[in-house]
């Protein structure tokens, strides 16, 4: 029970609304950047592919058989919002060779946030991304 004249415990409407009104400016400064966070970006992708295409490398490395890259493997590993916007892949796909070698290609790589080229050396097998204006 209380007594008359006591103070009463709790926040007043003036301290709810400035902390409401500051939490509210911190969220709307705050929301551009967890939407770029969320949203795939083009080194994500390319790294992805890269990883992709070294591991068709290693397969035919230590199955001693061709191994082979084309468009339709890519395809999937690309998130909404990014395309392959050409393929040097050849008319069988990129095969890898049992010694490492391959016939050499690429594929660029275009989304909202820039391109990417991954590249394949035919001589070594190397794979290697690099940006594209």
């Amino acid at each position: 029970m209380s007594r008359a004249g006591d103070a009463e415990r709790g926040f007043t409407l003036l301290e709810l609304l400035v902390v409401l009104t500051l939490v509210g400016l911190l969220a709307g400064l705050a929301l551009p950047s967890v939407r770029n966070l969320l949203r795939p970006d083009i080194d994500r992708t390319s790294r992805a592919v890269a990883l992709m295409i070294r591991d068709q490398r290693s397969a035919a490395m230590r199955t001693g058989a061709l191994a082979a890259v084309n468009e339709a493997a890519i395809t999937p590993l690309l998130p909404g919002g990014t395309v392959i916007e050409t393929a040097n892949l050849g008319v069988d796909g990129l095969l890898f060779f049992p010694n490492g070698t391959s016939t050499g290609g690429g594929v660029v790589l275009a989304a909202w946030d820039g391109r990417r080229a991954v590249d394949v050396d035919w001589l070594t097998g190397r794979v290697s991304i690099r940006a594209l204006p």
